[in-house]
């Protein structure tokens, strides 16, 4: 009897082990469009990544509200909205609640209407781009086709350059 489910947990475990077969890549190595993703305004609605932003230029930034290189980001992209007003800024963390994302979108005056500020409950943003470091920031061209990953805080004038 011992040898019977020995063997039968020697065969569930390979079963489950080999059925996990990865490819090794993140999800956004895979594919290089704007991913379809749900995530919550500040409003509670819920807001998709691809179809919210057809036929514009998307930058994802990746943030939480007590990051000091996020924090810098925000200053930077805040002295650059005029620059940036053709972009559209979606700022989305995980790890801030949202009342910590509606405080840090006005401690920065990020209020213009191509800036939204999203909730990602799942982890779904760290996830499918193997985030590591913050703040991420994906950027989208108007085909939604990604046009630069930057792993660090960037510039206005990296963002733009990206859509050149």
């Amino acid at each position: 009897m011992k040898h019977i489910l020995s063997l039968i947990i020697a065969v569930l475990l390979a079963t489950f082990t080999f059925g996990q077969e990865t490819t090794g890549t993140a999800p956004y190595e895979q594919s290089q469009t704007i991913p379809s993703i749900n995530l919550l305004t500040t409003d509670s609605a819920w807001y998709n990544l691809r179809t919210n932003n057809v036929e514009k230029n998307v930058a994802v930034i990746y943030f939480s509200h007590d990051c000091k290189h996020c924090q810098s980001e925000a200053k930077e992209i805040a002295a650059n909205t005029d620059k940036l007003k053709d972009v559209q800024l979606l700022w989305i963390s995980s790890m801030s609640s949202i009342d910590e994302i509606k405080d840090f979108r006005q401690q920065y005056g990020l209020t213009g209407s191509n800036i939204t500020f999203l909730k990602d409950p799942n982890f779904s943003i760290a996830l499918f781009y193997d985030v590591k470091t913050l703040p991420f920031i994906a950027l989208y061209d108007k085909a939604g086709q990604t046009r630069k990953l930057y792993r660090k805080a960037v510039t206005a004038e990296g963002i733009l350059a990206a859509f050149q």
